[in-house]
């Protein structure tokens, strides 16, 4: 989890522009975006060692997306194989996504309007080669959000957590996550 203060040697971090400050205060990982920065913003942490999700899951609490009112800031959490082919819970613009890239190429499965509160948490599990894309209010009752045959191989892939915006903001924000696999 995060609640050493220290971004560990077990994340591979990526950022762009430098300015844009990573964290882990007082036991969560966040992401603070620069105002008005000219730029695209992106950054995030990714696990370097890749696990076997086949009939696992992982989780994590989503606790503050980027400013809901800056259209373009983004906040995600995914698994992937590489770089171009991964799936992932994605919030902007007022809404939650299930986006499932192949090849570089994404696709949205699913998307609702964002709610907080019913969607503090999220979860993607593998069953038969199936990611189910659950989402719960309290970390412990998971309802379905949107489902999606894996493009890839669930027996090698990685975690991402991350946050930008892809077109300049005035106030992109912070997004805040934790308990990453600690569900209550």
């Amino acid at each position: 989890d995060f609640d050493d203060g220290v971004i560990g040697a077990q994340w591979d971090t990526y950022v762009n522009p430098t300015s844009i400050s990573m964290t882990e205060p007082d036991g969560t990982f966040q992401i603070a975006m620069p105002d008005d920065a000219g730029t695209t913003l992106y950054a995030g942490i990714r696990a370097i060692n890749y696990f076997d999700l086949t009939g696992c899951a992982v989780s994590i609490r989503a606790v503050k997306p980027p400013n809901p009112n800056a259209s373009t800031a983004y906040s995600h959490f995914a698994v992937q194989a590489n770089d171009t082919d991964y799936a992932e819970f994605f919030v902007g613009s007022g809404l939650l996504l299930l986006q499932r890239w192949q090849g570089g190429n994404a696709q949205t499965v699913q998307s609702k309007p964002y709610d907080p509160v019913a969607h503090a948490w999220w979860r993607i599990r593998e069953q038969a080669g199936t990611l189910h894309f659950e989402t719960s209010s309290d970390g412990k009752l998971w309802l379905t959000f949107a489902s999606t045959l894996a493009p890839f191989d669930p027996n090698g892939v990685t975690v991402a957590i991350g946050a930008g915006a892809y077109e300049v903001e005035s106030n992109p924000g912070t997004a805040v996550f934790d308990d990453l696999n600690l569900p209550p």
